[in-house]
């Protein structure tokens, strides 16, 4: 299915806060879902949204797992295929409005269930777990239009985990201020934000076990990290502002930093404090590398693979840069 869209130039907005086309000749005619009124009630709300074995070429299409808004009980590979309708579009951008997959293993790879993309010009990290309010860019080549940007999701075994996916599709033109700059597959803008690693959550087990030492809102841990993500996150310099303070997010209790280490050797009060931060990482060590960054000595602190994070590390530069590695 191709949805061919004529809007009136505005976005409108569902109930549930997701982006449709305000659209005078209807929805069903374009093959889209209709969610009310706009441009004050002459024309209709029409949402994109598709699930597995469909095609768009729609701007801001939402792919959706079956049955949604229920989570899925469908096993086997969900694709959809998206297609640019010029030659003007040089970025994908995803926003995962809810993603819940079942864990990685041990490993930290995602042998049971995966989120692939296929077609972009870069490798783009395969996801599992939880990524709820995450997002991702890629870059695609423009001038080539007839090659589908491919997207998946594989779920091989029946568990407990309630699958359920809902990802805003975004073509971003080549002339666009909102384009990330090369090589970033997460890029911020705005003087403050947060940033988490892809399926950073809660770890209710982690909770119980330590409930005895600690308070369960300090041991807020985060789940499995995943293996060969090796991705930049970018932040884009706001007016006024010549530099960037990194600081790890203690709302995210002890476990708001913990890349490299054997947790149960360590004394739980000094986690993710700076007395566990780490600089010395070995080659085959997942790190984190903040380019140019200082910490509040002034001395220079780029790379980190402990079980801690220093109070701040400030970095400068047009783009603030931290690369997963």
């Amino acid at each position: 299915t191709f949805y061919f869209t004529n809007p009136t130039g505005a976005t409108c907005k569902t109930k549930d806060g997701r982006d449709g086309f305000c659209l005078f000749q209807g929805c069903f005619v374009n093959d889209l879902e209709y969610h009310g009124r706009c441009a004050f009630g002459l024309a209709s709300c029409c949402l994109a949204q598709s699930s597995c074995e469909k095609k768009t070429n729609a701007n801001n299409t939402y792919f959706v797992n079956p049955s949604f808004p229920l989570p899925t009980t469908s096993l086997g590979t969900c694709t959809m295929e998206v297609k640019r309708r010029t030659n003007n579009i040089c970025q994908i951008r995803l926003d995962f409005v809810d993603f819940n997959l079942e864990q990685p293993n041990p490993d930290g790879n995602c042998f049971n269930d995966a989120f692939k993309v296929e077609g972009a010009r870069h490798r783009v990290p395969t996801l599992c777990g939880n990524n709820k309010g995450q997002h991702m860019y890629f870059e695609v080549e423009p001038n080539d239009i007839e090659t589908p940007l491919i997207l998946s999701v594989t779920v091989k075994d029946i568990t407990l985990t309630q699958r359920s996916w809902n990802i805003k599709i975004s073509m971003i033109e080549c002339t666009s201020p909102e384009k990330a700059p090369p090589g970033c597959l997460q890029y911020y803008s705005g003087a403050e934000g947060l940033v988490k690693s892809f399926n950073f959550g809660l770890d209710t087990e982690e909770i119980s076990r330590n409930s005895d030492l600690v308070s369960s809102s300090s041991v807020s841990s985060g789940t499995r990290q995943l293996a060969n993500t090796d991705y930049t996150v970018c932040v884009r310099q706001e007016r006024e502002y010549c530099s960037l303070s990194w600081m790890r997010n203690e709302e995210d209790g002890l476990f708001g930093f913990t890349v490299n280490g054997d947790v149960s050797k360590v004394d739980l009060k000094d986690l993710g404090s700076p007395i566990l931060d780490s600089t010395t990482c070995g080659n085959n060590d997942d790190l984190v590398y903040i380019p140019n960054g200082v910490d509040e000595e002034g001395e220079r602190s780029e790379r980190h693979c402990g079980l801690g994070f220093p109070v701040n590390v400030t970095s400068v530069g047009v783009i603030f840069k931290l690369q997963s590695l």
